[in-house]
């Protein structure tokens, strides 16, 4: 474990904020009650839950083309719920309809999920 990573020890704990993901241990101490830590000492969150969140990042469209007479524009993006996984993202624009976007197969369920849609687009 190189130093810039925590080195002697670190603990990872799933879904949890960089901030609840200990570095750079040397020393252990047992007790048998709770003990606030350094950043909720100071007002952070005690529990650092990763959100769910989901963004576009691609909107191709020099990719649009005609489906069934409808022309659509690829768009995608990734997701990220930490351990909980992704099971499903839902794009909606302008107020329309949910339409359900493909996922591709995570690397694991604490990895970014990579979605895309191909949007019914209208001009105007």
């Amino acid at each position: 474990l190189p130093q810039d990573n925590g080195f002697p020890l670190r603990i990872w704990i799933p879904d949890r904020f960089g901030m609840k993901q200990p570095k750079w241990i040397t020393e252990i101490e047992v007790s048998d009650s709770y003990v606030e830590g350094y950043w909720v000492e100071r007002g952070w969150d005690e529990v650092a839950r990763t959100r769910t969140r989901s963004v576009i990042d691609t909107v191709a469209v020099e990719a649009a083309r005609e489906v069934d007479g409808q022309r659509v524009v690829p768009i995608g993006g990734i997701a990220f719920a930490g351990a909980r996984g992704i099971s499903s993202v839902q794009v909606r624009v302008d107020g329309g309809d949910w339409q359900e976007a493909m996922l591709r197969t995570p690397l694991s369920e604490a990895t970014w999920v990579i979605w895309r849609l191909d949007w019914p687009f209208e001009a105007g």
